[in-house]
C-alpha cells in the first residue's frame, strides 16, 4: 500500500494556513517567534515561509509539519475551508512503505521510548529501583553557574543526536559511595543512557558511532545550540531522572538532515524490552 507525503503547497494554501495560524496564536496569546522556538524552527525562516506568495520547498514543508505536530493537527486540516477552496491544494508524492503518516504519534512514541530506556538503564546504573523520570519543560531555567553537564554525540548519517545530562556536583556527590570521581560517574550516566537510546536505531540498522562524553559548564551550552540560520529539522525532548531526591536533567536533540530516512526509522514498532536489559560496553 502506498502512502502520500507532501512535497508542495500552493500560494492560496499558504495564505489560508497563515490566517488560521494567526487566529490560533491570538487565542493562545503566543507570538510567531515563540512558536518557532517551541518547534525548533528559525524564527526568520518561519516568517518567510508563511508570507503569502513565498516559495515553499521541501525543508519549509517540514517546518510547517512541525508546527502542525505542535498544534496537534495536520496540513490538510490547516488549509481546509468550507466551501472547499480549489486553489488551496497540497501536492503529494507517492512513496511505498513511507512512515510519514501520523508523524506526531511517531515522534511522541520515540520520545516515550527514549525516556523509558534511559530510566531503566539508570536503574541499572544506580543499582536501585527507586529511580523515576519526570517531566521538565524547556521553558524552565536550569542555567546555573554551579551546574554542569555531560555531553555525548551520536551520528545516524541521516541525523545527529546528542544527549546532555545536567547535574550539580555537590548534589550528585551524595549518590556516590566510593572514591569514584563525580565527573567520571556522570560520564558513565551519559554513556548508559545514550547506549540504550542508540539501540532503537541499531535494531534494524548499522551500528551508530558515538563520541566520548565531555563535561562542560551549563552556561556554555550555548556553543552547542543549532544556529538560527540553520534549516536543520529539530526533534527535542527534556525530562529528569530523580534518585533519592537528586534531579539529573536529560536533554535529547535530534538534528535531522534526511526526514524521510529519520521518520522511516522511527516508524517501526519500538520494543523497549529488546534494549533495556542489554549490557553496553564502551
Amino acid at each position: 500500500m502506498e502512502e502520500k507525503i507532501v512535497v508542495g503547497i500552493s500560494d492560496e494554501a499558504i495564505r489560508i494556513f497563515k490566517k488560521k495560524l494567526e487566529v490560533i496564536l491570538e487565542t493562545r496569546d503566543m507570538s510567531l517567534s515563540a512558536l518557532a522556538k517551541e518547534c525548533g524552527i528559525p524564527s526568520s525562516t518561519l516568517h518567510d515561509i508563511i508570507a503569502a506568495g513565498s516559495k515553499v520547498g521541501n525543508k519549509s514543508i517540514n517546518y510547517l509539519e512541525a508546527i502542525c505536530e505542535y498544534l496537534n493537527t495536520d496540513l490538510e486540516s490547516m488549509i481546509r475551508t468550507y466551501p472547499a477552496n480549489e486553489k488551496a491544494v497540497l501536492h503529494y508524492s507517492e512513496l511505498e512503505n513511507s512512515s510519514f503518516n501520523k508523524l506526531p504519534e511517531k515522534i511522541q512514541n520515540l520520545k516515550k521510548a527514549c525516556r523509558e530506556i534511559s530510566l531503566e538503564r539508570m536503574k541499572y546504573h544506580f543499582d536501585s529501583e527507586e529511580v523515576e523520570d519526570k517531566e521538565v519543560l524547556f521553558q524552565e531555567d536550569t542555567k546555573n553557574p554551579g551546574k554542569l553537564f555531560s555531553f555525548i554525540l551520536g551520528d545516524l548519517n541521516y541525523a545527529k543526536l546528542n544527549l546532555k545530562t545536567i547535574f550539580d556536583r555537590k548534589e550528585v556527590s551524595s549518590l556516590i559511595n566510593s572514591d569514584k570521581n563525580i565527573d567520571d560517574f556522570m560520564k558513565e550516566c551519559s554513556n548508559v543512557a545514550m547506549g540504550g537510546i542508540k539501540k532503537i536505531f541499531e535494531t534494524d540498522g548499522p551500528l551508530i558511532n558515538t563520541s566520548l562524553p565531555l563535561i562542560m559548564r551549563e552556561k556554555d551550552s550555548v556553543f552547542l545550540e543549532v544556529e538560527s540560520s540553520d534549516e536543520t529539522r529539530i526533534v527535542k525532548d527534556r525530562w529528569s531522572i530523580e534518585v533519592n531526591g537528586i534531579k539529573i536533567i536529560c536533554e535529547l536533540f535530534f538534528e535531522v538532515y534526511n526526514p524521510q530516512r529519520f521518520f522511516s526509522a522511527i516508524g517501526r514498532d519500538i520494543k523497549i524490552d529488546e534494549v533495556v536489559d542489554q549490557v553496553f560496553i564502551f
